[in-house]
Formats: structure tokens, sequence, C-alpha cells
């Protein structure tokens, strides 16, 4: 009689080990695919969208580069003053902003700039001018576009700079933005740079 009895008792039990084997099988799987799986975007079908298609484009044939800059945002091209241009090695300066009224922007703090000027000077001399200052935090090997360049950060002043080498010139791009966006910039001018391009 113990036999009838364990042979069914020991049924239930050899399914009820399979089928908690399986759901643990089937839930680590889950997880693994969960984790490793299909990125968030690629599940919902989503197609990251380009947020600088919108925008102009600034081209300069004479120096060879161009960047694309917000649709609703201003060129300001800006020459130094010849005295400067002999001391500063200063060939050329561009402006974008998103106000024309500076006057009123310096009040308010919202002045939003990005100045690119072309320097005639090797990326050496460029580096060291930047390790010459006593404030001078980091400088950092960076990307910029496709471009290989330095960031220069200067953080008691809250204040970074790009450089790009090409061929006898350093392309020097810096921002004036909002307090709130900090030395990491904020996100328009990542974008600006990752459109930044030398022409062919």
């Amino acid at each position: 009689m113990n036999k009838k009895i364990s042979t069914p008792i020991k049924r239930i039990i050899t399914k009820l080990a399979i089928l908690i084997i399986v759901s643990a099988f089937l839930a680590c799987g889950l997880v693994i695919w969960q984790y490793f799986g299909v990125p968030e975007e690629e599940m919902k079908g989503e197609v990251v969208k380009d947020e600088t298609t919108d925008w102009k484009t600034y081209r300069n044939e004479e120096y060879g580069f161009e960047i694309k800059y917000p649709a609703n945002w201003h060129v300001v091209l800006t020459y130094p003053a010849s005295g400067d241009e002999e001391k500063m090695k200063i060939k050329f300066m561009v402006q974008f902003r998103n106000t024309l009224k500076l006057e009123t922007v310096a009040t308010y703090g919202e002045l939003h700039q990005i100045a690119i000027w072309i320097e005639e000077t090797s990326i050496s001399e460029w580096r060291e001018g930047f390790s010459e200052i006593e404030t001078i935090g980091t400088i950092e090997e960076i990307v910029v576009g496709v471009e290989k360049g330095y960031k220069a950060v200067i953080p008691k002043l809250e204040l970074a700079f790009i450089g790009i080498p090409k061929n006898e010139y350093v392309y020097s791009i810096f921002q004036d933005a909002p307090s709130e966006c900090g030395l990491l910039g904020c996100l328009i001018f990542q974008q600006m740079l990752s459109t930044f391009r030398f022409l062919e």
C-alpha cells in the first residue's frame, strides 16, 4: 500500500520540480533579454530624430569650414581690430547668437552665443597658452564632429574652449551661455559642435 501512495506523490513532486525549473529558466531568460536584448528605442520602433535638420548652415569658403546653427539665431561677423590682430594672430571671427540685443541679455543673463575664431598658430602653442593659466583645470583630447581637437577647461571662470588644428591655423570655439549650462555646455552647444566640419 505504501508503494501505491508514494508513486503518485513522486509523480506530483517530479511534475512540480519540472515546472519550477522551467519557470526559473524562463525568468532568467526574460531578465537576460531585458538587460542584453534589443534597445528600448528599437522595441518601440522609434527613429532617433536629428534635431539639427531644420537648422541653417554657416559655410566659410575662405577658411574652409562649416557648422550648423539654430534657425532662429543670428550670425555676427566680427573681425578684430588691427592692433589685436597682430597681438593675438586672429584672422577671422564669427559669432552665433540667440539675440542681437546684447544690452538686454547682459542685464538678464540670457545671452547664449558661440564664437569661432581662426588663429594663426600651432595646436601646441594653443595648448601652451592655456597651460600658463593658473586656474586651468584640464586639457583633454576630444572629437568635434569628425575632427580631432582639444578642450581646455578653466573651472574657476566656468569656461571651456575647444581647439581644432588645421594646417597653420587653430579653430577655437567658445561658448558664452546662461549659467545653468555649466562647464559641460548646453545641449545646443554640443549639437552645434557635432555639425562642425572642414570642407574638402
